[in-house]
């Protein structure tokens, strides 16, 4: 039995606890408050020059909770009869493959291609994956892009909506095939892995997100058909040679080959970030930053994007799991093919939450004596307050209220979450939700009967509304 005075201790230890936390969640408001003005600034004079430049509002083209290019119901009737036939097409039960119905049009994302892993990978985790559904995946939709790129040099009047729903499906399929390749090429777990840029893939890349840089710096975007076909003429070679390693590859990271749902899944998020990052932050000394490391998978596109804007720096890729038990073992054993104790790196991830991941990166990182820096694209909310201090991380979050990490303009979307929610670690709300794009995602297949009876759609979506 407590004593009286073990009693008031704790007593005043808990009002102590509350009270430090009502403080940092005031203070959070106001750091949120900041960041939506400063969103709507610099947000709201994007889409102004947007829709001054082509003529068309930014949210016409653009799904705002997905990321992806829609079509209205009223522009599919009215559109051209060859780009329905082709974009349209179904397979036998009648469902489409290239899109996805919405309530008022169509994503302009397929579930036999975007979409391909979640609607057919078994979600149970300790299932076995048979690598063929990952190499059918890789081979679908690079052959839907062929077509798609035929389809475009037969058309002489090209409408900027095709042109963004075909770099969108070809950026997803370089992202998916980069990953692959790290997991093949590398031990993620203990190291980092550095871009080449003399590579043809890379070369390839660089040529591929330049047409980005035009198009969101307002300058003459226009598709070009024959740079296209070299691009994806490099991505079949470079598949055609990965295939016989991964029909080899450790059973044990097929999963990761195959959970390649972005919860950032907007170029335009990163761009806008990137760009007021490089061109107004003040308080860091940006010229000397000589590396991105972004932290593998959510990460993957950043560093990517950011060398738009840096094009001397390295690249680098670091996979971080912040649920590891041996977190300090993987720190020692931290290696680094091209260590520099003068380095200056910059870490990029998409989300911010708890903070862990990126603190667990910083540590392999700041064990080499590097100088980290951080940089993430969407910010932390008070609906997710209550993961932040159910995971004891507090601590960072008062770190992140001291502005150590850069960007977060643009608000993560998460579900709100109550209070003492913890259901096996999951944080999900009383619909079983977590992210709220993944869910209107997983909504969508669901909704048009897209997807294996084992797939994360039919097992996540499939039992909550059955």
């Amino acid at each position: 039995m407590l004593k009286i005075k073990d009693s008031a201790e704790i007593l005043n230890n808990n009002m102590k606890l509350s009270s430090d936390l009502n403080i940092l969640i005031r203070q959070l408001s106001y750091f949120i408050k900041d960041k939506e003005m400063l969103q709507q600034k610099i947000f709201g004079n994007f889409l102004d020059r947007f829709e001054e430049a082509y003529e068309q509002h930014f949210f016409d083209i653009f799904d705002s909770l997905t990321g992806g290019i829609k079509i209205s119901d009223v522009d599919w009737i009215l559109g051209e009869e060859k780009l329905i036939k082709f974009l349209g097409r179904k397979n036998k039960n009648g469902q489409y493959l290239y899109v996805l119905p919405t309530n008022d049009g169509y994503l302009l994302r397929g579930s036999e291609t975007y979409y391909h892993y979640l609607s057919n990978v078994p979600y149970d985790y300790f299932k076995l994956i048979d690598k063929n559904i990952f190499i059918d995946g890789l081979k679908s939709t690079q052959n839907f892009l062929t077509e798609f790129i035929q389809y475009i040099n037969s058309e002489n009047s090209l409408t900027l909506k095709i042109s963004l729903a075909f770099l969108d499906n070809l950026r997803n399929q370089i992202l998916i095939l980069l990953n692959a390749k790290f997991l093949v090429e590398n031990d993620f777990k203990h190291g980092k892995y550095y871009v080449n840029f003399d590579s043809k893939l890379f070369k390839a890349i660089e040529l591929f997100y330049s047409y980005y840089e035009k198009l969101f710096n307002f300058k003459h975007f226009i598709l070009q058909p024959e740079d296209l076909v070299v691009i994806l003429d490099i991505l079949n070679s470079e598949i055609e040679a990965l295939i016989p390693k991964l029909k080899n590859l450790d059973n044990n990271k097929v999963r990761k080959l195959t959970r390649v749902f972005r919860e950032l899944d907007s170029i335009w998020e990163i761009f806008i970030s990137l760009k007021y990052f490089f061109e107004s932050e003040n308080s860091l000394d940006v010229d000397n930053i000589s590396e991105f490391c972004g932290i593998a998978y959510g990460g993957i596109e950043i560093p990517l994007v950011a060398h738009l804007f840096k094009e001397k720096n390295e690249i680098s890729f670091l996979f971080q799991n912040s649920h590891y038990s041996t977190q300090e073992v993987e720190v020692k054993r931290f290696r680094d093919s091209r260590r520099n104790d003068s380095k200056s790196i910059l870490l990029m991830d998409d989300n911010i939450l708890t903070g862990r991941a990126m603190k667990n990166a910083a540590q392999k990182l700041s064990y080499r004596k590097y100088s980290v820096q951080f940089f993430h694209v969407r910010r932390l909310g008070l609906n997710r307050l209550s993961q932040v201090i159910q995971e004891n991380s507090m601590n960072e979050l008062q770190r992140y209220l001291t502005g150590i990490y850069k960007g977060g303009i643009f608000p993560a979307p998460y579900s709100k979450i109550k209070f003492g929610t913890n259901i096996a670690k999951q944080y999900l709300d009383e619909l079983q939700i977590f992210t709220l794009s993944g869910d209107e995602i997983l909504r969508l297949l669901y909704k048009n009967g897209l997807f294996s009876e084992e797939s994360e759609v039919k097992v996540v979506r499939g039992n909550l509304y059955e």
